[in-house]
């Protein structure tokens, strides 16, 4: 079982996205399995840049892919997103790789909670990053979790870069008070474990989502948690 005094921008989106899923999460269970293609390349691409900042000698990008058993269909969305790094010159910036807080917020009621934050990047200017290696940039789950690292992180902006396109969208901080009144909001439904299925399922529910079928079979029986 996860660490429920424990939140992050995953899990507030999960949270947000569907309480019951974060329920399911946090309990570890088991959901069905998922195509995992597009997130084997993310997690190399993110793996050669974090060690090739940090390393003299790191290995090539060739090397992640295999290593991260990326499928042969994405090469060219692998590559593109190696062209964009090289072109942006991100392994020579300056400034933190992977900068990991963990900050503990406390609440009127004598509630708290942690929250933990890793950005991909932040800058001697104190400017924080987070590559994408989708095109899209202008998601919510993306502008929250921007918007916890400058909470966590005390920036004034933050800017996700789509590797695979090179477009990039800044994310400016969240307005006063904001984000603790969400992880409010969070806290209390976990505590009570006021976490119920939303109303109605949809298409990214049928084809995302891991407990798909566990909350098919609930709707099937007429529960709704």
């Amino acid at each position: 079982m996860k660490n429920l005094q424990r939140c992050s921008a995953n899990r507030l989106n999960k949270f947000l996205e569907c309480p019951f899923k974060l329920a399911l999460y946090n309990f570890g269970v088991e959901g069905r399995p998922t195509d995992d293609k597009f997130l084997k390349c993310g997690q190399a691409i993110h793996a050669w840049i974090e060690e090739s900042i940090k390393c003299k000698y790191p290995l090539t990008p060739e090397d992640y892919f295999c290593l991260y058993e990326v499928p042969e269909e994405l090469r060219d969305r692998f590559d593109k997103c190696v062209s964009t790094v090289d072109a942006k010159g991100i392994l020579g910036w300056k400034g933190q790789v992977e900068a990991e807080k963990i900050m503990q917020i406390y609440f009127e009621d004598g509630g708290y909670i942690e929250l933990e934050a890793r950005a991909d990047f932040i800058n001697d200017k104190d400017v924080g990053y987070d590559w994408k290696t989708g095109k899209e940039l202008n998601k919510s789950e993306y502008v929250l979790q921007m918007q916890i690292y400058c909470y966590a992180f005390g920036l004034e902006k933050a800017i996700l870069i789509s590797l695979l396109s090179g477009t990039e969208m800044e994310v400016k901080v969240a307005p006063e008070g904001y984000i603790k009144k969400l992880l409010y909001t969070y806290h209390t439904a976990v505590v009570t474990g006021d976490l119920p299925r939303k109303k109605r399922m949809d298409e990214d529910c049928e084809k995302w989502c891991p407990y798909y079928f566990i909350c098919l079979d609930c709707e099937r029986r007429g529960e709704n948690d």
